[in-house]
């Protein structure tokens, strides 16, 4: 009885490995199941890719906050690397001569500077005040 049902499933999957094999040789059949594999494949790989970049930046974040370093460092020098590659690009790419661009570009950050240092003597102004002469409030009497 054992030995009949032993018969019957290696003959079960004698069949299917064959009708497996004939399938096989069939060109389009294996161009699909290649192109299904290439494309799990593929897919796998980017979520790995991703996990892998995910894992670099938070250890990094983690480094640099046992180091006592502020995290927004890194990316004012991102920011700052990126407005200086657009800057560039678009000097590159201007459409008046190169000593108009440069003039220009200098006037407006001649007039930037003037700003911030207006800004700067103002604040400063601000906290040069005696603190007396600033207006109490809040208080009753």
């Amino acid at each position: 009885m054992r030995n009949q049902e032993t018969r019957d499933k290696i003959r079960s999957w004698t069949r299917i490995a064959a009708r497996l094999g004939v399938l096989l040789t069939e060109p389009k059949v294996r161009a699909e199941i290649g192109d299904f594999l290439k494309h799990r494949v593929s897919s796998i790989a980017d979520k790995a890719s991703d996990r892998y970049d995910e894992t670099v930046h938070r250890m990094a974040a983690a480094r640099d906050a046992l180091r006592g370093k502020p995290p927004w460092r890194s990316r004012m020098v991102g920011f700052l690397a990126g407005v200086g590659v657009g800057a560039g690009i678009g000097i590159l790419l201007a459409p008046n001569s190169g000593a108009q661009t440069r003039g220009a570009v200098r006037r407006k950050a001649v007039e930037i500077k003037n700003g911030v240092v207006e800004s700067a003597s103002t604040v400063k102004a601000s906290f040069g005040r005696p603190a007396m002469s600033i207006a109490q409030t809040g208080r009753e009497g």
